[in-house]
């Protein structure tokens, strides 16, 4: 089951309540402020992708509020976060706010680019590049201990068409 939560820019600090309680029904925006970003990466973050330790095609951009973002993301390009722990209770959930305002997927890897995908996100359409909103997947098998996570991104329409600004496990 997909789940579609409208996320104000200041959303980050209760994303984790919306993975376990929010449905394709309930969907409200937020209104937390974010939380500073660790170092490190701990899976159940938030995350945020500008942290990304490699890339590929992406650019790094802010709001006029200041929240900073991955943006000029087309087909074929990626961001990879080298160690991020899971943990040793196995993570199922992911989460991730995105303006998505045209058609594309984001395909989650573990450990390698050319690994099968542990999950795809195919998001809502915000309509424009300044709306974010939450995209949520159900992971193929719970992930525990340390791994370099990639996500790539795919799209036909030959544009940009998706900016990120953080993401989490659940």
């Amino acid at each position: 089951m997909r789940i579609i939560a409208k996320l104000t820019l200041a959303a980050a600090a209760l994303a984790g309540l919306l993975v376990s309680g929010m449905t394709d029904a309930g969907a409200a925006p937020l209104t937390a402020t974010p939380a500073a970003a660790a170092s490190g990466f701990g899976a159940t973050g938030p995350i945020y992708a500008t942290s990304y330790d490699h890339q590929s095609g992406t650019g790094k951009g802010a709001t006029p509020a200041g929240f900073t973002y991955v943006g000029w993301i087309s087909n074929g390009d990626w961001i990879e976060f080298d160690n991020v722990n899971f943990f040793s209770t196995p993570l199922s959930h992911f989460m991730m706010s995105a303006a998505q305002w045209r058609t594309g997927t984001t395909e989650l890897h573990l450990d390698s680019l050319n690994s099968a995908p542990v999950a795809t996100l195919n998001g809502p359409m915000s309509g424009n590049n300044a709306d974010y909103y939450a995209q949520y997947a159900t992971l193929s098998s719970g992930i525990t201990g340390y791994h370099t996570l990639f996500l790539k991104f795919n799209t036909t329409t030959g544009k940009d068409f998706l900016n990120v600004q953080w993401f989490q496990f659940s």
